[in-house]
């Protein structure tokens, strides 16, 4: 793995740096994706980001449309409803992981 070498500053006293000053993320010299000044990092491969969190949502949604829906309508004293509400509970949470797995 290649690591950047730190910036030189000009003055070395000085701790917040002027703006001739560069950031990590600018003289980065690996394959990574950058967003918002550094503070999203995406990896080489940040085209699949989009296939796994379809590959995620698609089964989740069948089953709560055609699934929960009817285990909703068998079971009563909200316990259908809870059903539904786990299942997105945990596709909410897979989901944001994923997403910040790839950062």
């Amino acid at each position: 793995m290649y690591v950047a070498p730190p910036t030189q500053r000009s003055d070395p006293s000085s701790i917040g740096g002027g703006p001739g000053d560069l950031r990590v993320y600018q003289s980065w010299k690996g394959s990574n994706i950058f967003l918002f000044q550094g503070r999203f990092i995406f990896g080489p491969d940040v085209r699949s980001l989009g296939l796994t969190i379809l590959l995620i949502l698609a089964p989740v949604s069948i089953f709560c449309v055609f699934v929960a829906r009817k285990l909703m309508d068998d079971f009563s004293h909200h316990l259908g409803i809870s059903i539904m509400v786990v299942a997105v509970v945990f596709t909410l949470y897979v989901s944001l992981s994923s997403i910040f797995m790839y950062q």
